[in-house]
């Protein structure tokens, strides 16, 4: 039987806010994929055979000229193949740079990625919400990803939110980063600068390579 596979970037809710940052007047704005211009991952011959799915949010930094400068797994799969693959696919696409205060600079970004062989038996999807129920904290904060896409209901945008919160409140990186963008932009929660500046401290304090750029190029004196 021929296996119908799906890979695809998401549309990110996790990306940093564009318009003002902490700073006041300063105008921030993160690279764009070139979608025009990048040949999308070919999911893993190894990986179709182990059956493996997943998620990948990729993080790329991306020069004052639009050029790649380096690739990081900000949020794995679970899959060292999908990971490889999507990290060497999105290492290749052409972008647009970063602007702050309309001048290009070096700036990382996001990249969500979704690999799932057939979405319509809802396989991985059920594998992730049981590991979301088993205190598993990465699929809690991808299992909320998911629930917040665009054609979700508002019932099901909820949980995701709930989903998400508790995931930065146990310690996940990624999900302080997407809390302290929400605060930032004031997206389906208030805004709260202060609470933005406290989240991104947390997620870069475990290194996360978005959170320590979003501090560096706004500033803050919370």
């Amino acid at each position: 039987m021929e296996r119908i596979t799906s890979a695809f970037v998401l549309a990110s809710i996790l990306s940093l806010v564009c318009g003002p940052g902490f700073a006041e007047g300063t105008r921030f704005k993160q690279p764009v994929l070139d979608g025009k211009q990048c040949k999308f991952p070919e999911y893993p011959k190894s990986a179709l055979r182990k059956d493996q799915e997943g998620l990948d949010i990729v993080g790329v930094q991306v020069d004052q000229n639009g050029a790649v400068l380096d690739t990081k797994i900000l949020l794995s799969s679970g899959s060292a193949d999908l990971d490889q693959a999507a990290q060497a696919a999105f290492r290749k696409c052409a972008y647009q740079p970063g602007m702050v205060n309309d001048q290009p600079v070096t700036m990382w970004m996001q990249v969500q990625y979704l690999w799932s062989i057939d979405p319509s038996n809802g396989k991985w999807f059920n594998g992730l919400r049981q590991a979301a129920l088993d205190g598993d904290v990465q699929a809690r904060y991808a299992l909320g990803v998911m629930l917040e896409m665009p054609r979700r209901t508002e019932t099901e945008k909820d949980a995701g939110l709930h989903l998400v919160i508790s995931a930065a409140e146990a310690g996940e990186p990624m999900a302080q980063v997407s809390m302290a963008a929400r605060y930032e932009s004031g997206k389906r929660i208030p805004r709260d600068i202060a609470e933005a500046h406290r989240w991104y401290a947390k997620a870069a304090a475990q290194g996360n390579v978005v959170a320590m750029d979003h501090l560096r190029l706004l500033g803050d004196d919370h």
